[in-house]
C-alpha cells in the first residue's frame, strides 16, 4: 500500500502478523535465557557437591555449604572440549571448584565443617591391648 508522503505503509494484517511473531521470538528467547541460568546453576551445584563431597563434608551438610560456597564465592562455567566445566572465580583468575572448597575449608568459616582426624592418644593402643588379653 502507497503512504501518502511516498513509500509504503505495510497492510494491517502484516503488521500484525510480525508482531506475533516478535513476541514469539521475545517468549522463546526469555524461556532459552531461564533455560541457560538453571543449567549453569546445576552444573555449579554438581562441581560443589562432588568437591565436597571429595573434602569429606557430611552428606547433610553438602547442601548448605555448597549455598554459603555460592554466597562466598563467584562461579562461571566454561565451555571446554569435554563438556560445561564450572570454576570458581578468585582474585587471580578462575580457580578448580575442589581447589576453591579446599581454600575454603581451611578458613574460620570452613572449620567447623572440615574433616576432624581422629588420633589416639599416644600409649592407649598398648593399654588397649593389654586389656583385651586380660579378657580371654
Amino acid at each position: 500500500m502507497e503512504a501518502a508522503g511516498g513509500g509504503y505503509d505495510l497492510h494491517p494484517e502484516l503488521v500484525a502478523l510480525i508482531e506475533t511473531h516478535e513476541a514469539t521470538l521475545a517468549a522463546i528467547e526469555a524461556r532459552t535465557l531461564q533455560a541457560d541460568v538453571r543449567l549453569k546453576s546445576e552444573i555449579i551445584s554438581r562441581a560443589l557437591d562432588g568437591a565436597l563431597t571429595a573434602s569429606g563434608v557430611a552428606p547433610e551438610m553438602r547442601k548448605a555449604v555448597g549455598a554459603l560456597l555460592q554466597a562466598d564465592l563467584a562461579f562461571e562455567v566454561v565451555d571446554e572440549p569435554q563438556g560445561q566445566q564450572a570454576y570458581a572465580i578468585s582474585a587471580y583468575g578462575p580457580i578448580s571448584v575442589a581447589n576453591a572448597v579446599s581454600s575454603w575449608l581451611e578458613t574460620d568459616d570452613g572449620e567447623a565443617y572440615r574433616l576432624k582426624s581422629v588420633k589416639a592418644a599416644p600409649g592407649r593402643y598398648h593399654e588397649m591391648m593389654r586389656g583385651l588379653r586380660t579378657v580371654h
